[in-house]
């Protein structure tokens, strides 16, 4: 990565999502690949999770913050929790500049297996 673009998306598009993923199940460290222009392995790096966010406000581009994304992820989920009320399958949508969220009750299946709701019931 040498420009501020490259850097940019880097840290918006890859390094969030490896945080958030690691961050909230718990994984220490991520092994990273960095790829040359012929699409074969050039380098690896080793990224400790929690290290992850200050690296990007210290040294990066500031593109987020990991409390911001946390305390986003909580009030969503909160809200998540207020509208739905019922068993189901839920959709989700955000139309890309947009200010709503809707939340669609697809049906009254379940993704979950049978097998695994007896288990879960025991």
């Amino acid at each position: 990565m040498t420009t501020t673009r490259s850097i940019a998306t880097f840290e918006q598009q890859k390094l969030l999502k490896f945080w958030a993923q690691s961050f909230l199940l718990g994984v220490p460290r991520i092994i990273v690949g960095f790829r040359s222009e012929r699409n074969t392995l050039a380098s690896i790096q080793l990224l400790e999770t929690m290290k992850i966010p200050a690296q990007v406000r210290e040294g990066g581009t500031r593109i987020w913050d990991g409390n911001v994304c946390i305390n986003f992820t909580a009030k969503f989920l909160e809200f998540l929790c207020q509208i739905i009320t019922e068993d189901g399958v839920y959709g989700i949508k955000f139309v890309k500049g947009g200010s709503n969220v809707d939340v669609l009750k697809k049906g009254e299946k379940t993704f979950l297996t049978e097998e695994y709701i007896k288990w879960k019931s025991k």
